[in-house]
């Protein structure tokens, strides 16, 4: 369990939007782990009430700018970001210099994908997310970037699908807290992808650093 030393552990409604708040939303879980320390008891004590304790041991990938704990059969990964003047070293790992960046939450994909894709799909549904009109935006694997736009609004940020599709990226939308990968690249990407459902969530900070 990534916390006191290193792991993470882990049916599926449709998408809903509902104007009562959800008593214990994985989202908001998964948001306020954002920020902790690697070796943090907070941590790890969440991501056990979340997902239960018998997940295998995380992969861990250390690069010089960041470390990933990698979960593969619950389809999640936490990015773990060093703190100033620290440099991470897969030899001698300091947790308590790590801070927990963002959150990647994984779709299932087709069986194409899937052979480049270790991930498993995760599971634990609806992610809900409280949208600007106020009411509840329950995210299932089969919500479409259509369905979000709706509930959500316009991203202020989006990029990706232009350019040949073998020289382009799939397309993304970001909200405050939220970005939202969909497979769809290449000319009409835009188009298609409004039906299209997500690949990878991603869960960072809602504010700016020192915002």
């Amino acid at each position: 369990m990534v916390g006191a030393g290193g792991n993470i552990p882990p049916n599926q409604p449709t998408m809903v939007e509902h104007a009562s708040k959800t008593s214990s939303s994985v989202y908001d879980a998964l948001s306020d782990l954002i920020g902790l320390p690697m070796n943090s008891d907070s941590l790890r004590g969440s991501l056990e009430a979340m997902f239960g304790t018998g997940q295998p041991e995380p992969e861990i990938k250390v690069y010089s700018d960041c470390v990933y704990a990698n979960y593969y059969a619950a389809g999640i990964s936490l990015l773990f970001s060093p703190m100033p003047g620290y440099r991470p070293n897969a030899a001698s790992l300091h947790h308590d210099k790590l801070r927990l960046e963002s959150i990647y939450l994984y779709n299932k994909q087709s069986e194409k994908s899937n052979k480049n894709q270790p991930f498993k799909a995760f599971s634990l549904f609806p992610l809900s997310i409280s949208t600007p009109n106020g009411v509840i935006l329950d995210i299932v694997d089969s919500t479409t970037g259509k369905e979000m736009v709706e509930a959500l609004g316009e991203p202020p940020r989006k990029g990706g699908g232009s350019g040949p599709s073998s020289g382009s990226i799939d397309i993304w939308c970001e909200w405050p807290g939220l970005m939202v990968e969909f497979s769809q690249r290449g000319p009409q990407a835009w188009e298609r992808g409004k039906d299209a459902a997500w690949k990878i969530i991603t869960i960072f900070s809602r504010t700016e650093p020192g915002g």
